[in-house]
């Protein structure tokens, strides 16, 4: 069997993650991107990177997040630069009844969750001033810098995304062999779309409506402090790590925090967050805001990911194009990558993938034989 050339779209930590797995099975491709080089894609310069298999008792989401979990890990010992900055996952975002429910669902599933107690969690987290009553730990969850995961996945498979913009899939019939671009036509055997809310756009070029619905999310970098905070902390109204260079990131919703699209209602909302968490938090000196950003979840209607051929109303599949959106890409990239470009090379399904295909498109135009 020929091993097919392939193009991925996507310069993120998803796009990354096909070209390290393509690379580690010799394939042969390219990589575009709207963005500058080594921008580290727009959904994932902006995510607070927590990996981690915390799902809404999904048992089928959790088997993809979970083996996720166990790849990212392997890739870490394999890929020069590829490091968690934090490990040690602490949650307690929901009240008492739902974090026992979440706990002795997942633990079930082999998840080593632990239910603390605040004396407990006290312990361990001696800066935090304001302890809940219960909290879930989970040892092994993590983060890592995306932009730094990015290069680091690029760097392993040898290659580097051009920029260029890209208009439209290229289609002949029902069998997808390119894209057209600012320069002109890029061909290959497979096109992988891991173009984020970029997707749709892409999509209805080939007569396929495919529906997201992202939602925002407010990201504050502090300027460095000493290191103190080795753990993942998610709570109601925050959530927060140190990064790898000492800078505190912190996450919110506009729910909590009223911003709007507005400059001055953004830099109001981070500097209530930082705020909140100034309150929450023995810090070792005053936060100080560096940047903050407003960022778009990359989330497909219906919440879960979007993974493989796209099919038509009609029951056709469009080949020579898989797709892979999600939130979130951080967690879930290295086993959809894996999996995803096996699939490819094999034309076998793979069973962790298989709760998670793309409905059948809506027909917004029947076109074969565009150019």
């Amino acid at each position: 069997m020929t091993t097919p050339s392939v193009l991925i779209i996507g310069s993120g930590i998803v796009g990354s993650g096909f070209a390290y797995a393509a690379a580690r099975r010799g394939v042969s491709m390219q990589m575009l991107s709207s963005l500058p080089v080594n921008s580290g894609g727009t959904a994932t310069a902006n995510s607070w990177a927590w990996i981690n298999a915390n799902t809404d008792n999904d048992k089928n989401y959790f088997d993809l997040r979970h083996a996720s979990m166990q790849l990212w890990r392997r890739w870490m010992q394999t890929v020069p630069d590829l490091v968690a900055t934090s490990a040690g996952g602490f949650v307690w975002d929901m009240d008492s009844e739902m974090l026992r429910t979440f706990a002795a669902c997942h633990k079930g599933w082999g998840y080593p969750v632990e239910l603390l107690s605040a004396d407990a969690i006290a312990a361990k987290l001696p800066c935090l001033r304001d302890v809940p009553p219960l909290a879930a730990y989970v040892p092994t969850e993590m983060a890592v810098e995306p932009d730094d995961a990015v290069k680091a996945l690029l760097a392993a498979a040898a290659t580097q995304p051009e920029q260029r913009h890209v208009h439209s899939l290229m289609i002949d019939r029902d069998r997808v062999y390119g894209v057209m671009t600012d320069n002109g036509l890029y061909t290959a055997d497979e096109v992988i779309l891991a173009s984020g809310n970029g997707t749709s756009k892409l999509l209805e070029s080939v007569g396929v409506s495919f529906e997201m619905t992202p939602t925002t999310g407010l990201l504050v970098t502090t300027k460095p402090l000493p290191k103190f905070l080795p753990y993942l902390l998610t709570a109601p109204d925050y959530h927060v790590r140190q990064t790898g260079t000492g800078q505190l990131l912190i996450g919110g919703t506009f729910k909590h925090y009223g911003a709007s699209g507005d400059g001055k209602s953004q830099q109001v909302a981070a500097a209530s967050l930082v705020a909140r968490v100034e309150c929450a938090l023995q810090c070792p000196t005053p936060l100080e805001i560096a940047s903050f950003s407003l960022g778009w979840r990359v989330i497909p209607k219906g919440g879960r990911p979007k993974i493989g051929r796209i099919r038509r109303p009609d029951g056709d599949e469009i080949s020579g194009l898989y797709v892979a959106v999600m939130h979130s890409g951080i967690s879930n990239m290295a086993a959809v990558a894996d999996h995803g470009m096996a699939e490819m090379l094999t034309g076998l399904p793979s069973q962790l993938l298989a709760p998670f295909r793309p409905v059948s498109g809506t027909a917004v135009a029947r076109r074969k034989g565009i150019g």
